[in-house]
């Protein structure tokens, strides 16, 4: 699956990586209380980059797999006694600065207990979630590649004190999402857990760091939406019912497949899926 994932607002993803040039600009071998302050002023400096692959700004294919698989775990709700998803992935407690923002969006499906998160290398069996994305002793039923922006240029932002280079509303990144032996109500819940519904492009959703601040200064930050431009099934999978081809290049052919899938995991899951708009929820 072809999938475009577009910037509604400024969106930051860190690279985890800071370069400093202290030794090489000042060769005279500092003092350590020197070489602290310079590197205090080289931090304090530069800004924190976007996250790079080949010198081009990537959403990493495991932040856009956390993204989609968290929401998912916090979409099923416990229904007569059983829920289909541990929190492997998604936080009940997430870091104290964001954690109220948190609950406002997922309220009480954060205070259920879902017993201890997955391992199929210490149990027999894992939740519904684990089983398509993976865990402990398992592989994934769906694999990401990173999502590449080929025409994306971050700008300089000044936040809270300190620089980091975010894309700008309109940057679009392009991946690729590969599955294999979904049934067709798994292959509707990952579009449900990419905002999809009736249409090839999403509603908005939260990513990246800064996503529950919303509002910096003018600067409204962590709005997104996914895209499908295309899905292909191998020659070896079986048919979608009610659709006779294996290739759907186009919104045309795209759109009425996008509803057909989520419906018919809406009507599976039937009581056990509340859908939450979660950029809504957290202004």
């Amino acid at each position: 699956m072809s999938v475009a994932i577009v910037a509604c607002s400024y969106i930051h993803v860190g690279s985890g990586k800071f370069f400093l040039r202290t030794y090489e600009t000042n060769p005279s071998k500092p003092t350590f209380y020197e070489l602290v302050d310079q590197l205090a002023e080289e931090i304090s400096s530069e800004a924190k980059d976007f996250s790079r692959v080949g010198g081009l700004p990537t959403i990493p294919a495991s932040s856009v797999k956390g993204n989609i698989r968290g929401r998912l775990e916090l979409t099923f709700r416990a229904h007569e006694g059983r829920v289909r998803s541990c929190f492997s992935k998604a936080s009940q407690y997430p870091p104290l600065a964001t954690y109220w923002r948190h609950r406002r969006i997922w309220g009480d499906v954060l205070n259920e207990d879902r017993s201890r998160a997955c391992d199929l290398t210490s149990m027999e069996k894992v939740c519904l979630i684990c089983d398509l994305f993976g865990t402990t002793g398992l592989s994934s039923l769906i694999n990401f590649e990173d999502f590449i922006g080929r025409e994306v240029t971050p700008e300089e932002i000044k936040v809270d004190g300190e620089k980091i280079l975010a894309a700008p509303a309109g940057s679009e990144f392009e991946g690729t999402i590969n599955f294999t032996n979904l049934k067709e109500e798994e292959l509707g819940l990952l579009f449900i857990g990419m905002g999809l519904k009736d249409n090839v492009k999403g509603r908005q959703l939260l990513l990246g760091r800064l996503k529950y601040r919303g509002l910096v200064g003018s600067k409204l930050f962590g709005r997104i939406i996914y895209v499908v431009k295309a899905l292909y099934l191998t020659n070896y999978s079986r048919k979608i019912d009610g659709f006779d081809s294996k290739s759907f290049k186009n919104e045309s052919e795209l759109t009425p497949l996008i509803k057909n899938l989520t419906s018919t995991a809406l009507q599976r899951f039937n009581k056990e899926l509340k859908i939450i708009d979660e950029v809504i929820n957290v202004a």
